[in-house]
């Protein structure tokens, strides 16, 4: 069945008015997490899957220093999960592809907080 992930840019969510959350997926299985108060044209050179090694740890490009958490995701038609590896733990997501949008609910097992929330697809060169 074909699904509507996209491997060609990042999927961004707003956080609040300054961050940002950014979702990259390969094709392969790995997504990578990061956070921050940068754009999407600002971020897409910061996604490699060399540093998924670097869970958790800060990794400095240029003058920026971010964090990057990685996993592996599970798709079945329009439906992804995964689980993404933090310093203190984990968290899970699960969620819906729509055309360009994914509505994804959350579970932290470190604060044992759930969320909502909804990523674009940004296309990057």
């Amino acid at each position: 069945m074909k699904h509507g992930l996209k491997f060609n840019g990042i999927y961004q969510a707003t956080v609040d008015a300054r961050y940002f959350r950014y979702l990259r997926f390969y094709e392969h299985g790995t997504v990578i997490h990061v956070m921050s108060d940068k754009q999407p044209e600002d971020v897409d050179g910061w996604f490699n899957e060399e540093n998924v090694d670097n869970v958790g740890d800060a990794v400095y490009l240029g003058r920026d220093r971010i964090a990057y958490s990685s996993g592996k995701y599970k798709i079945r038609g329009n439906k992804v999960k995964f689980s993404i590896a933090f310093p203190k733990g984990k968290a899970d997501y699960k969620g819906d592809i729509q055309n360009d949008v994914m509505k994804i609910e959350s579970y932290s097992h470190i604060t044992k907080e759930r969320g909502v929330d909804e990523y674009r697809f940004v296309a990057t060169g």
